[in-house]
């Protein structure tokens, strides 16, 4: 990211009540390729997490995460 620590990645993900990630898209990009790219990697090797409480979410679950230079906001 450079000296620019005000850079910010958004992206979105859904999660299946097994704790698969089964979509993940930017919601904006910082306008650096490195810190977009992996971004999308780290929630990549994150896939699975764990599974998600048993009957609370019915089909799947989604949020949002922000990276920047510093790691996940």
């Amino acid at each position: 990211a450079g000296r620019n620590n005000e850079l910010e990645t958004a992206l979105g993900i859904t999660i299946l009540p097994t704790g698969e990630i089964n979509a993940i898209w930017f919601d904006q990009k910082s306008g650096n390729a490195h810190l977009d790219d992996s971004a999308y990697k780290a929630v990549m090797k994150s896939n699975p997490l764990p599974p998600l409480p048993p009957n609370l979410f019915k089909s799947s679950y989604t949020i949002g995460l922000r990276f920047g230079p510093k790691g996940l906001k």
